[in-house]
């Protein structure tokens, strides 16, 4: 019995100090948030603010737009330059009052290239897309849709699986999007685990292993 008594004062004394906690406004610091110039940034004030009756103030930056939602705490940011912007947020109350400051990294958004692969009948899927003998070509023809088609290159340490193409569409063409930067990236498809040239590029090069790549 005597055990109990100090566990129920502890139990006493940690639930009096939540309630005390719970009634006070927190502001916590914020990481710094990344965006691309006029792409939106959502953040979900729940993990830094504790209103407890205070209200959110959102300093202003020339160059980005902000709102802030004050039912479900949602602060929406978009900057339409790149840069390093500094946003003031201070928490008022009737009795104290809290700052902390939201840092905002935009840098340039990168290109991005959409690569697409169509099966064409009469292609045999071989490690170079040539066209073969009327016997294969008519197999491959013959042959059912693709199931799964990879996207290989330079850019992804030519992975036969790290790229998956999405697809087909209505026009029966597996995609893909990659951010790339301006520049020549040889690449190769894996159709049913299978090697072949992009048969809509026709420039090709060596990849020094007796073999082209796109």
């Amino acid at each position: 019995m005597k055990l109990l008594r100090p566990c129920a004062a502890i139990f006493l004394v940690c639930a009096f100090a939540g309630a005390i906690s719970a009634e006070n406004t927190f502001l916590g610091p914020i990481p710094m948030q990344y965006a691309h110039p006029d792409t939106e940034v959502a953040l979900d004030m729940h993990r830094f603010f504790q209103p407890a009756g205070a209200k959110l103030e959102v300093g202003g930056k020339k160059g980005i737009d902000v709102a802030y939602d004050l039912q479900t705490l949602q602060l929406h940011l978009r900057a339409r330059e790149t840069g390093i912007c500094d946003i003031p947020l201070t928490a008022k109350s009737d009795k104290e009052t809290h700052q902390t400051v939201l840092t905002l990294a935009v840098t340039p958004s990168r290109a991005t290239h959409h690569f697409v692969f169509k099966p064409k009948h009469g292609e045999a899927a071989g490690s170079g897309g040539e066209k073969k003998p009327d016997k294969v070509a008519s197999e491959t023809a013959a042959s059912p849709t693709p199931q799964k088609i990879y996207l290989a290159g330079i850019f992804n340490g030519w992975s036969a699986e790290k790229t998956p193409m999405i697809g087909p569409n209505e026009k029966g063409e597996y995609a893909v999007d990659l951010p790339l930067e301006p520049g020549r990236y040889g690449y190769k498809f894996i159709v049913d685990g299978k090697w072949m040239l992009d048969p809509d590029n026709p420039q090709t090069e060596d990849n020094g292993l007796g073999d082209k790549n796109s």
